[in-house]
């Protein structure tokens, strides 16, 4: 019952979110008029593109870091990013505003040079800080390939190799092909692929620690214990 409460407030929060934004779409539209709406919408996406890259994906790895301490020290290096590529960008925005005209309007332009010094670092920040709690509030996490390494270095004595994403993709609708072919059990569909890629990093998990207590195996321990009962199956050799 811990868990479906605090999944329940998770939901609740985040549909909560969603109606507010959707709420205040017209009213912010009322507020500034429909040229100053788009003109801020337009900026806006100019922001977010840019967000992308400002914090060179440095935010994702907060969640899979070793210690508190390395969390802790990620979140504080990315939010300084952020800031520096904001200001970075702004110069950029305003150094270049007489190109920028070229293509977007003068207020837009405006908008964009005001706009890119906030709105970058704020981005980065605030998805920084989303992946810092998402870590306090769970197990050890570990992505596919920590675990699936140390598998194959033992069977094979090789490290893992990895394909390029769209050809996963591409495997992936083939094994949707086989499915509707008849084969009832392709090596990879969509539909595996989506589990397989499942962020799950921001599920409340304190109520399963409460329950459970410490992990009773490390990574390590379980793929030593899953090879030893799949060679003694003779599932592999």
């Amino acid at each position: 019952m811990g868990l479906l409460r605090d999944s329940s407030k998770v939901f609740t929060g985040i549909i909560a979110q969603r109606v507010m934004s959707f709420i205040m779409i017209p009213v912010i539209a009322r507020l500034l008029g429909p040229k100053d709406y788009g003109i801020f919408n337009v900026a806006a996406a100019v922001c977010a593109l840019l967000g992308i890259v400002a914090g060179f994906a440095m935010e994702a790895s907060i969640a899979v870091s070793a210690t508190e301490k390395q969390a802790a020290e990620r979140t504080i290096g990315t939010f300084l990013l952020g800031i520096l590529c904001g200001v970075f960008f702004g110069v950029i925005a305003y150094l270049m505003q007489r190109y920028l005209r070229n293509y977007y309007s003068t207020d837009i332009t405006n908008a964009l040079v005001l706009m890119i010094p906030i709105f970058i670092p704020l981005g980065v920040i605030s998805t920084s800080v989303q992946n810092y709690v998402g870590y306090l509030g769970k197990f050890k996490f570990f992505a596919i390939a920590d675990i699936a390494s140390p598998i194959a270095q033992k069977l094979q004595k090789k490290k893992l190799r990895t394909i390029p994403e769209p050809i996963v993709y591409l495997l992936a609708w083939c094994g949707d092909l086989m499915k509707f072919c008849g084969i009832k059990e392709p090596p990879l569909s969509s539909f595996r692929l989506r589990n397989m890629r499942a962020d799950t990093t921001g599920i409340p998990l304190e109520s399963i620690k409460s329950v459970t207590g410490p992990l009773p195996y490390s990574m390590e321990q379980g793929v030593e214990e899953t090879i030893g009962w799949l060679r003694k199956h003779d599932l592999i050799k």
